[in-house]
């Protein structure tokens, strides 16, 4: 127990829920996987870095609603602006990238296409429950500056290689594109209500499709017909002949070469999804010589990942023999 001389109170040796104490055994094990994403991080050629465990509030909330009622705000400081705890390590990487552009004069600053990987803690003011934490280790890796799809074919063998390493067996890395969710919204018809963007509805809209793991394809359909509850709500409310392709949309099966070739179907004549399927049937296309097995990879349509600044492909890892832990190797392509 610990005394608080001043005040004479048993203070109780509490921690605050959603955040671990980490005694040798689970540090050490952790430090041990640590070691050995780092190397395989270093063998494709990523810098290290470090950025502050604190940034400005309004670096980290900007204008993405849904992560900024998850941001851990500083209370008190000295500081005029207020401070905030990173929910993960992109946002701060994209200001280090702002604050540090090339000189080809003196040679100064990040020059692009650059790798980096930082590891560390981040913080989210969630509701701490199983699986959920305030506070947890977070891997990250990008490569900034490039259009290339060969970029993104890199990540997934990125992914494939760090869990090999790590003497994972069963896992598929799953891929799609956000170009072609946006097309699927063109496809039913998706417009702006009284009060509410037709932007935010096909955010409702992705935001429902990415559960379909987790309530089924039923449970999609509700939700997607489900009527709005005030004028504000973005809630897509499809006709049954919009659900219909919806389903058609997610039924797509086959190889990946198959449902590639299905959904260029589905799309003819909306460009914006055909360009997703074209930078999807790019990124297939480089695994091979990267040596990713195909069976490791597969194109999934139902693949939206929760956050507003996704802009091309995004992927997702599953364990197979333990699903119930949800994706755990993700991410996508950011275009500023």
């Amino acid at each position: 127990m610990i005394i608080d001389k001043e005040k004479k109170e048993t203070v109780k040796p509490e921690r605050p829920g959603g955040f671990l104490d980490y005694l040798p055994g689970d540090f050490l094990a952790r430090e041990k996987m640590i070691n050995t994403i780092s190397s395989v991080f270093r063998s494709f050629g990523y810098n290290p870095i470090e950025t502050p465990r604190v940034e400005f509030l309004k670096t980290l909330s900007g204008e993405e609603s849904d992560t900024g009622k998850n941001i851990f705000r500083i209370l008190s400081s000295n500081d005029s602006e207020p401070l905030a705890m990173p929910f993960d390590h992109t946002v701060p990487f994209a200001r280090l990238l702002a604050a540090n552009p090339y000189n080809s004069k003196d040679r100064s600053g990040i020059r692009l296409p650059w790798r980096r990987m930082v590891v560390g803690p981040v913080f989210r003011g969630e509701k701490p429950q199983a699986g959920r934490y305030r506070q947890f280790y977070q891997f990250d890796a990008d490569i900034a500056g490039t259009d290339s799809m060969m970029a993104d074919a890199e990540i997934v063998a990125l992914i494939f290689n760090t869990l090999s390493a790590l003497g994972v067996k069963k896992f598929l890395i799953r891929i799609n594109n956000r170009k072609i969710l946006n097309g699927l919204a063109e496809l039913v018809e998706i417009k702006t209500r009284d009060k509410v963007s037709k932007e935010d509805i096909t955010k409702e809209l992705m935001r429902i499709l990415d559960k379909v793991d987790k309530i089924g394809l039923e449970g999609i359909v509700s939700e997607l017909q489900k009527k709005p509850e005030s004028d504000f709500d973005p809630a897509p409310f499809l006709s049954n002949e919009a659900v219909l392709k919806v389903r058609s949309y997610l039924d797509i099966q086959g190889s990946n070469t198959e449902r590639l070739n299905k959904a260029k179907n589905v799309f003819s004549g909306i460009k914006i999804a055909e360009e997703g399927i074209v930078e999807l049937e790019k990124i297939i296309s480089f695994l091979a010589p990267l040596e990713v097995p195909a069976e490791f990879v597969s194109i999934d349509f139902s693949i939206a990942r929760g956050l507003d600044y996704y802009t091309g492909p995004v992927m997702e890892t599953i364990l197979l023999d333990a699903k119930r832990f949800g994706s755990i190797f993700s991410g996508g392509r950011k275009i500023r």
